[in-house]
């Protein structure tokens, strides 16, 4: 303890540490190493539970269900989901939506299907429950308690993404050797519904690239767009503040852009249709 207290006194001194008074701060102390063993022991012969599990055919992990098959919602959420009732405030349609928002990305085209509801919960409009909140209520219950299994990534190759845009919001998926790894959707901002349909398009590429950084970042892939002109977009030389910086970012990703006929882009279309 005496050296331990030396050298902290010479870290002080050298001004590569200082005493910290936040309120915040974690308390410690030390022990000998005998007293440590002896609190290691005393977990074990209480029958402590260890945190680390191996060799498991099965785990559950925030609300997600993760297995050889890939991963899935668990199915005691999708039980909660299925019993909820009938919201009856804005704020019962927050904590509705909180809930499945964070399955979205195991729904396609989620934004477009909750807008109904999204608009509903917000301060400005008045809580009057219609039809098309029943129906957005209903079939996203449906989704949620029949949603797909999504895959696992398996490496850092043949990643692929479909994006789409409409003038009701932007949306993505992310593939992988023609398996699901996520979707992603997000309704327009207010400024967004001005964007010109060009825009809306490469604003859907940017959305996928930010959401899916972790996978997509350092590594080749390949994006479809159903807008022929953005294949040029890396090389256009007149573009706008907005095209500037999204083609900046653009060139940070190793990222081929493809043209894909709306027609036959039918992952782009189920996303914002």
């Amino acid at each position: 303890m005496q050296e331990l207290s030396s050298q902290l006194q010479e870290l002080l001194d050298k001004g590569f540490i200082r005493p910290s008074f936040s309120p915040w701060g974690a308390r410690f102390s030390f022990s000998r190493r005998k007293m440590i063993r002896f609190v290691c022991a005393s977990t074990i012969l209480n029958n402590y539970i260890p945190k680390c599990e191996f060799w498991q055919k099965e785990v559950h992990f925030l609300g997600q269900v993760i297995n050889i098959d890939g991963i899935h919602v668990d199915p005691t959420k999708i039980e909660a989901i299925k019993n909820w009732t009938t919201p009856s405030t804005p704020t019962e349609i927050r904590s509705f939506l909180g809930l499945v928002g964070y399955y979205r990305r195991f729904v396609a085209n989620f934004s477009k299907i909750a807008l109904p509801l999204t608009t509903l919960s917000q301060k400005s409009h008045a809580f009057i429950w219609r039809q098309n909140q029943e129906d957005a209520f209903k079939f996203l219950k449906q989704k949620l308690c029949n949603s797909p299994i999504l895959s696992l990534p398996e490496g850092n190759d043949d990643f692929v993404v479909y994006c789409d845009a409409s003038n009701l919001g932007l949306g993505c998926v992310l593939m992988q050797r023609d398996k699901v790894i996520a979707y992603a959707s997000r309704q327009l901002k207010v400024l967004e519904k001005n964007y010109t349909t060009h825009d809306l398009e490469l604003g859907a590429m940017v959305f996928a690239l930010k959401i899916w950084r972790h996978y997509l970042y350092g590594t080749k892939c390949v994006i479809y767009t159903n807008h022929k002109s953005l294949q040029h977009i890396l090389n256009q030389k007149e573009l706008n503040l907005r095209q500037r910086r999204w083609v900046e970012l653009l060139t940070d990703y190793n990222c081929e852009i493809r043209y894909h006929p709306g027609k036959a882009n039918v992952v782009g279309m189920l996303l914002v249709v």
